[in-house]
């Protein structure tokens, strides 16, 4: 590339050859397993100081097992000479192209049966549950600047299951950091394609999940006001990534007088468009809002108090 020269550096550590539970991930383990999977570790602590759960049975799988699985694959040559062509100006058909050969030899190669084995091990130690989720967690997402969300695949995978194996949920979760729009999208930021790496948050899954969402602990409508913007959907339908014609709630809830005092009415919620999925209603209640954004704010203030104080 002709602007080789300044590339964005991706955060890399390669030198973790163990998985993570979840009470020893701290914010210093981004360049490890990747930016969701540390930021994970830093609310199971902050769930310790306040009232608020993390799924259980939590831990990582560090970057050290995808640089392992791609260099059996002997990918990296690949990965290589398509980092360096000019894939801005290149046709999206031979982007793709590249882009699924790459997939495809990662999901043909079997994962290293100890890294299996160690895994199997980990889900059984951390408690009862053999249904987990293994999501997506690289160091090209939840950046300042860069949050990278809808980017990457998250999958469930069960012990002793015929179909959702552990195996096929880890291989489709390390394939998608090389789909078109997540490469694109680093392209567009002129990342190192070269750096680029997928660790995995892994927790319990919840297959009876009722509402699912992402929040934002500030108000990107109107800088330096107060409030939280939250969007929600029902069951595990993707807020991120909807299906076509697919809308979601989205709105902006502020912490009760207990809390703060915000100048609102309490329990006030700015409606900005409701879940296309439940019949012009919320997908949450208002009790269940208002206590989201109570243990929001707390999360805040504690994040505050480590970092900035």
């Amino acid at each position: 590339k002709s602007n080789s020269f300044c590339l964005v550096k991706l955060k890399l550590d390669l030198s973790v050859d163990s998985l993570i539970p979840v009470e020893y991930l701290k914010e210093r383990h981004s360049s490890v397993v990747g930016n969701k999977a540390a930021n994970f570790g830093e609310l199971y602590n902050y769930s310790k100081k306040i009232d608020f759960f993390t799924p259980e049975s939590a831990f990582a799988i560090p970057f050290f097992f995808y640089d392992q699985h791609i260099q059996s694959c002997g990918l990296s040559d690949a990965i290589l000479r398509l980092s360096e062509q000019n894939n801005m100006k290149r046709s999206r058909e031979e982007v793709e192209l590249d882009l699924k050969e790459i997939r495809r030899i990662m999901k043909i190669k079997p994962i290293n049966s100890d890294l299996i084995l160690k895994l199997e091990q980990m889900i059984v130690r951390l408690g009862d549950y053999k249904r987990m989720r293994f999501r997506s967690s690289t160091n090209a997402e939840d950046m300042e600047g860069f949050s990278g969300a809808g980017l990457y695949q998250s999958k469930t995978g069960e012990i002793d299951s015929k179909t959702k194996t552990i195996e096929k949920a880890i291989l489709s979760v390390w394939s998608s950091l090389w789909n078109y729009e997540a490469f694109m999208e680093r392209e567009a930021f002129n990342m190192d394609q070269t750096q680029v790496a997928m660790g995995v948050l892994v927790h319990r899954s919840f297959p009876e999940e009722e509402v699912n969402g992402v929040a934002i602990t500030s108000n990107i409508y109107r800088d330096n006001y107060l409030g939280f913007v939250v969007n929600a959907q029902l069951g595990d339908e993707s807020v991120v990534a909807p299906k076509e014609g697919v809308t979601c709630d989205q709105f902006i809830c502020y912490p009760d007088k207990s809390v703060t005092i915000y100048g609102k009415e309490e329990g006030a919620i700015d409606i900005i468009a409701y879940s296309s999925l439940n019949n012009g209603e919320l997908v949450m209640t208002k009790a269940e809002i208002q206590k989201l954004a109570n243990v929001l704010e707390k999360i805040k203030r504690q994040f505050i108090r480590n970092h900035y104080i």
